[in-house]
């Protein structure tokens, strides 16, 4: 059986990985920056400060999900927020390409391109350009809108979103169902389901294909 390496598991997508069924790993190998309790046997913390990352060597088909991912408010400058966002994971991901991982999956985010004027989501696409640039075999970004779910942290403008977006949810038809909020609980079980069925060299799920 293929190991999972699960990189953000403090977070909300990843905690919310860790609590599908992945009796279907061999082990499940969890990347923080601190300790924290595993609630199944075959969990195994790894810790590390995603910038000198020591990885297992990788067999046949096992797979990366990346949910690193912090605000700018939360980092407290562009800068910061950037180290976290784009260079931490790009440290897991050529660490993972050294120890011949093939399967890279990252959480991303509806509206990422390298070309916006939104530092945040150009940070996202500029991202998404340079992972494609290593050479993974199966690569898939999923890219969700507002996400639903309980965060350890508060988030004001996430709080708002809400409460409102689900009243005009139904509203949000064609090219706007996208902007539609998602449960992160969805976000986690199209990334545990695509590490294990993937075949393209490239998948990338906008929020309402997830």
């Amino acid at each position: 059986m293929p190991d999972l390496l699960v990189a953000g598991v403090t977070g909300l997508i990843g905690g919310e990985i860790l609590t599908k069924d992945l009796s279907q790993f061999n082990r499940v190998i969890c990347l923080a920056r601190k300790d924290i309790d595993l609630a199944k046997e075959y969990y195994q913390l790894l810790k590390t400060d995603f910038v000198d990352i020591v990885l297992p060597d990788s067999q046949s088909d096992d797979a990366v999900i990346c949910a690193l991912g912090t605000t700018i408010k939360k980092a407290g400058s562009q800068k910061a927020f950037k180290q976290v966002d784009y260079q931490m994971v790009m440290n897991l991901a050529k660490a993972a390409k050294e120890k011949g991982y093939e399967r890279f999956l990252l959480v991303s985010s509806l509206g990422a391109d390298h070309q916006s004027r939104n530092f945040y989501l150009k940070t996202k696409g500029e991202l998404e350009e340079s992972l494609k640039s290593l050479g993974f075999k199966h690569l898939c970004f999923v890219r969700p809108s507002l996400l639903l779910g309980d965060r350890k942290e508060f988030r004001l403008g996430e709080k708002i979103g809400m409460v409102l977006l689900p009243l005009i949810n139904p509203l949000l038809m064609g090219k706007l169902k996208r902007y539609g909020p998602i449960d992160a609980r969805r976000v986690a079980e199209r990334l545990v389901k695509q590490s294990r069925e993937q075949s393209e060299a490239l998948v990338v799920f906008e929020s309402d294909e997830i």
